[in-house]
């Protein structure tokens, strides 16, 4: 598989936050991933009062940076958001970076 989980920390050196986020809080990230190459992000979020599950997804932007392509909400377990996020993910796999 080309994608891959990691660390918050280097989520965060990827992704310019003002670009990719505010949409949901930080408290409400459960784990980061991102593709071999880097040009594609995503982070699953859990909802602590519903117990719901989400995703956010993010493909580099050809002038740097990231865009926001996709969300998933509603979703009714960790499972099933990981699953959802590793689809979305693929289905942006070969595009590459973005045209702004």
């Amino acid at each position: 598989m080309p994608f891959s989980e990691i660390t918050r920390e280097r989520f965060d050196e990827l992704n310019q936050p003002d670009r990719c986020e505010g949409l949901w809080s930080r408290e409400h990230e459960r784990a980061w991933f991102a593709c071999d190459s880097n040009n594609i992000l995503g982070v699953l979020l859990e909802n602590p009062h519903s117990g719901r599950w989400g995703y956010m997804l993010c493909v580099r932007s050809e002038q740097g940076g990231y865009r926001r392509v996709g969300l998933g909400a509603d979703i009714p377990g960790e499972t099933l958001a990981r699953r959802a996020l590793a689809s979305a993910m693929e289905g942006y796999r070969a595009c590459g970076p973005l045209p702004d």
